[in-house]
This record gives structure tokens, C-alpha cells and sequence, in this order.
């Protein structure tokens, strides 16, 4: 065993390095079509595309549901879909999306839509506030879905102009997964749950799903969802395996990337292993304490050998792994202790041949060309945020150990070991 394995606990990898099928394990549902969204016109076309053709039964899940023209226009078409006699579920989060008043509740009651602000700070726990719902998911008629890291807001449809400091750009880049087939009534159905009680069993995934196949399907994904704060770390556990597991190459794709040093570890020891290793995150940032925090890593990780490459164009904002060519996952968990311990997040997985290859040629055609490599010396730029990364970069380890604490103590719902 090489040193770099050695240096991995095994104890908290035990789940991971005994699943040698990966990435064709457990069970994966047929859809009839999955295909790979991109933010801008594309997302809002398949969005209306979904409320248009809603007839009985509409699921809109969004962490920010904003109030600008574009959502509007979104809200506009959900309001048509009340009216023509569609049930329609909207569910947003009391941090992202504030704005919708009592007036605005009172307007969606009256118009027969079930409307919910998950988690407001009157309504809950102490410990569950940063139990945040960070989940992008939208359903219809138990037919389609979109599973992604899109907001509803303009700035993944529109081109943008903040922050203030940044030219006009094209909007936030950022990617879904749109999945048609009638296997999608599990998902619609979780996202039912979820809005009527805040949460899902468990152990859901072994619940008996009709249309639910093995990994011989032609067109097969996983639905998964993650719920840190609940004991669900299914995503997380998705990850590390397909980290441990990859043989050729690793693709990154995160927003907002200050992850736990087992990620870390575990990229390095891809790397020294032969593994091509390139994470792409953002050169401007919503967030700039993150930005300052991930900047920090650049060094660790630059040292390895591991390819960091900045988006310019815009803020990216996609959450995405690409493995060995044949493994894609999509959705809205980021490499971040409140997507890891707090958030409600989902991703879609998949080993379509002809869906893993377009996102090779997205990654090689389209986003390298925009990117800049960083290298030891562009880093000499950052000047004094190395100091800003690094005071960054532990204020949100030690706010991920506190949420650690609040898991563990608060909660006691640690999945059981497996045999």
C-alpha cells in the first residue's frame, strides 16, 4: 500500500473502498430521456417547457426564487398553470428567498397554489436553522423532472452585471439534468414529502419504487438526496467514492468550494495514483469570504499537481464530478460544510455513454478555452489575501466543526455501519 493510502483513515473510508462496482452499484432508475441543461435560455425554456405542459400536478423547488422580470415571467406561467386546474406545490427557503410577504402567501393561496417558506427563523429549532432547503428540483405530473444547481432568478437566464465591479457578462454558469419517464414519480413524490413534513424517511432509497431497475438499463440515473443535518450523507458518500475509486481522470465543478480535508486528501491521493485531477471554480464570486477561503487551498493543492482552473466570464455557480468518462454527477451539493452538514441538497447521477461524452466536449470545447490556469506565479498576485484566505479559510473550519457538533450531539442520527 502507497503512502498516500495510508494517510486516508480507514475507518472513515471503510463504505467506500469495499463498493468495487462502482459506478454500477445499487439500483438506477430507466428514464425514457435525460439530457443536460445549461443556464441562460436553455434552463428557461425547458422551465416553462415543464409548467406549460403541467396537467395535473406541478413541484417547483427552489432555494432562491428572486424578484426580478425573469422570475416573474416564471411566476406568471405557474399562475397559468393554477388556473388551467393544475395542483401546483411551490417551496422556497426563508434565506434565500425573504421577499415573499404575507401579502405575497395570501396572493398564492388565493390563486389555489400551495405555497411554503421552509425553516423561517419564528418557526424553528435553534439548532435547525442552518438547516437550509438548498435543493433546485422541479416535477411534473410524475413524468419529468429538473434537477439542478439553477435558481430562479436572472442571473442564470439573463446576461448580468453584477457584482457592480464586473463587465457585462453572460449569466451565472451553471447546469441541471432533465429526466423524462415515468420513474420520475419517485422524485415528485420525495419532493411531496419533503414539503409536508420537512423531511423524508430515512432509509427511502430501499423503499419498494416501481420502475426502479439495476445498472442494465439503457438509460439509467440516480436521484439522490442529501440531508446533513438529518444523518442523510448520501451524496457526501457518492463523492468519496467516486474520488476513491477513479482511475484516469477527475473533473470538479463547484460554486463554493472550502471542502473537508478528506476531500482534499482524497484528490491528492488521486493525483499521486496517475489520476488527471482539474477543478474548476470561479474567479468572481458572490461570496467573497469563500473565494478568499478557496484561494487559500490553491498552494496545497497546486503543489500536487492538481490543475485549478478560474472561470472569467461570469460567476460559475455549476456543481458537478466527472469520473474516468463514464460518471456524471449534476446538482446542488458544493464542496462546502453547509451543503456537507446542514443543507437539503439533490443530485442526479448517471453512466449514460452519449450524456458523459457531451460533457467531455462541454468541458474541453467550451469552458477551457474561458478559463485561466492558476500557477505558482499568477497566485503572487492575490498579494495580501493570502493573509484574508487563510484567516478565511479557518473561520469556516471552525464553523464546519461546530456543525459537525451539532450533527452528532443534537441529532444522533449517523447512518448505521454497514456490513
Amino acid at each position: 500500500m502507497s503512502k498516500s493510502t495510508k494517510q486516508i483513515p480507514r475507518l472513515r473510508l471503510w463504505p467506500y473502498q469495499k463498493n468495487v462496482l462502482f459506478p454500477h452499484d445499487g439500483q438506477f432508475s430507466q428514464a425514457e430521456d435525460l439530457q443536460i441543461i445549461y443556464s441562460g435560455h436553455s434552463f428557461k425554456n425547458i422551465l416553462l417547457k415543464i409548467i406549460d405542459n403541467a396537467k395535473e400536478q406541478l413541484h417547483v423547488h427552489t432555494y432562491i426564487l428572486a424578484e426580478d422580470d425573469s422570475a416573474r415571467e416564471i411566476l406568471g406561467h405557474i399562475l397559468q398553470a393554477a388556473k388551467r386546474g393544475v395542483e401546483v406545490f411551490i417551496m422556497t427557503d426563508a434565506v434565500g428567498s425573504p421577499w415573499p410577504d404575507p401579502d405575497w402567501s395570501n396572493f398564492f393561496k388565493q390563486e389555489g397554489i400551495h405555497f411554503k417558506s421552509f425553516n423561517s427563523s419564528l418557526e424553528t429549532h435553534f439548532f435547525d436553522f442552518s438547516r437550509r432547503a438548498h435543493h433546485k428540483v422541479v416535477c411534473a405530473d410524475n413524468q419529468v423532472a429538473l434537477v439542478g444547481g439553477l435558481n430562479i432568478a436572472r442571473e442564470y437566464i439573463e446576461e448580468e452585471t453584477n457584482p457592480p465591479n464586473i463587465r457585462p457578462s453572460l449569466p451565472w454558469l451553471d447546469l441541471a439534468i432533465y429526466i423524462k419517464g415515468p420513474s420520475t414519480f419517485h422524485i415528485q413524490s420525495i419532493l411531496l414529502e419533503i414539503y409536508k413534513h420537512d423531511e423524508i424517511h430515512r432509509d427511502w432509497e430501499q423503499m419498494h419504487l416501481p420502475g426502479v431497475f439495476t445498472c442494465d438499463c439503457k438509460k439509467p440515473y440516480r436521484f439522490l438526496l442529501h440531508d446533513g443535518l438529518k444523518g442523510n450523507f448520501t451524496i457526501r458518500e457518492r463523492y468519496l467514492t467516486a474520488l476513491y475509486q477513479a482511475q484516469s481522470e477527475i473533473i470538479l465543478m463547484s460554486g463554493y468550494f472550502v471542502p473537508e480535508n478528506l476531500i482534499v486528501r482524497l484528490l491528492i491521493r488521486a493525483k499521486k495514483n496517475g489520476v488527471r485531477v482539474r477543478i474548476f471554480l470561479t474567479h468572481h464570486s458572490d461570496v467573497r469570504s469563500v473565494h478568499l477561503a478557496q484561494t487559500y487551498l490553491y498552494r496545497r493543492l497546486i503543489k500536487h499537481g492538481i490543475e485549478i482552473l478560474e472561470w472569467r466570464d461570469s460567476i460559475l455557480h455549476a456543481k458537478a464530478l466527472f469520473v474516468d468518462g463514464t460518471w456524471l454527477t449534476i446538482g446542488s451539493y458544493n464542496l462546502h460544510y453547509t451543503s456537507t452538514w446542514g443543507n437539503i441538497e439533490a443530485n442526479v447521477e448517471t453512466t449514460i455513454p452519449q450524456v458523459c461524452q457531451e460533457f467531455s466536449h462541454y468541458i474541453g470545447d467550451y469552458i477551457m478555452p474561458r478559463c485561466s490556469t492558476i500557477t505558482h506565479e499568477s497566485l503572487g498576485h492575490y498579494g495580501t489575501d493570502f493573509f484574508l484566505g487563510l484567516v478565511s479559510y479557518h473561520l469556516y473550519k471552525s464553523i464546519q466543526f461546530f456543525q459537525v457538533l451539532i450533527v452528532a450531539f443534537f441529532k444522533v442520527s449517523w447512518p448505521k455501519e454497514k456490513n
